[in-house]
């Protein structure tokens, strides 16, 4: 499951029109820097791996959506 919230991530990440390409490489470097520490977390807590993983989806979905909503933005921001 986590595994499968970080692959979608990151396609969002790739499809979006609203990222630059270098913001787009940097997005994805922390993404897979993420991925290393939320896999060997779920080792020893997977219930806040996941939460983790989730709040990423969360936040990245305010982030990148063609409709931002401020307030949802800064709220996954502050999670």
């Amino acid at each position: 499951m986590i595994r499968d919230t970080i692959t979608q991530i990151e396609t969002r990440l790739r499809n979006s029109d609203l990222l630059n390409e270098q913001t787009r490489q940097e997005l994805i470097s922390l993404l897979n820097t993420l991925k290393a520490e939320v896999t060997t977390l779920s080792q020893t807590d997977a219930d806040r791996a996941r939460q983790i993983a989730g709040y990423a989806e969360t936040s990245t979905h305010a982030a990148i959506s063609k409709e931002r909503n401020p307030d949802v933005l800064k709220s996954s921001i502050n999670s």
